[in-house]
């Protein structure tokens, strides 16, 4: 049985086996993987406090203008006007499309360009593939 052990530090992986520690050839490659489901509104809530380029964002989600403008005008604070639009996408787009997916494409995009928001609420920490064997 092989243990493999990671120093955060220094990203650097080693395995331990019966015959002692050893590196494998390659480094391991991490892939992030988007969560299946739909946001909640506690999570868009916390997005909301994050958010700047809110229209850009709402217009990727598919958040028609006028109705942004209704948000816009509605609310006085940003993270008041993120989290209504966000509710309104979700609510407007119901739970077979207003999913992670969408919202980290959205957040992904190069008008919103928040890839660290899109790693924070929209993928799976921790999941590691590897590329190829170790001997």
């Amino acid at each position: 049985m092989l243990i493999l052990k990671a120093r955060t530090d220094t990203g650097q992986v080693i395995f331990e086996g019966k015959k002692g520690k050893f590196q494998p050839l390659f480094q391991p490659l991490f892939l992030f993987v988007v969560r299946d489901g739909t946001p909640t509104n506690y999570e868009l809530e916390l997005l909301g406090n994050k958010i700047v380029k809110w229209k850009a964002l709402g217009c990727r989600l598919g958040v028609s203008d006028p109705r942004l403008e209704q948000i816009s005008q509605a609310h006085d604070q940003l993270s008041e006007k993120v989290y209504h639009m966000l509710k309104q996408w979700k609510q407007g787009k119901g739970s077979s499309e207003a999913t992670y997916r969408a919202l980290c494409d959205a957040l992904r995009h190069e008008l919103v360009q928040r890839q660290d928001l899109a790693e924070q609420f929209c993928y799976i920490n921790g999941k590691c593939v590897y590329s190829t064997l170790y001997c």
